[in-house]
């Protein structure tokens, strides 16, 4: 339901959740070593 949410709004809410969002899994990837 979020892809659903993320193509109907882009409101500056949801631009800021997206940023946080790729934050936290940019971080979690360099984290995480990849094996």
């Amino acid at each position: 339901y979020a892809l659903e949410c993320f193509d109907e709004c882009d409101d500056p809410c949801d631009m800021v959740f997206r940023s946080v969002v790729q934050t936290r899994v940019s971080l979690l990837n360099i984290m995480t070593p990849t094996i």
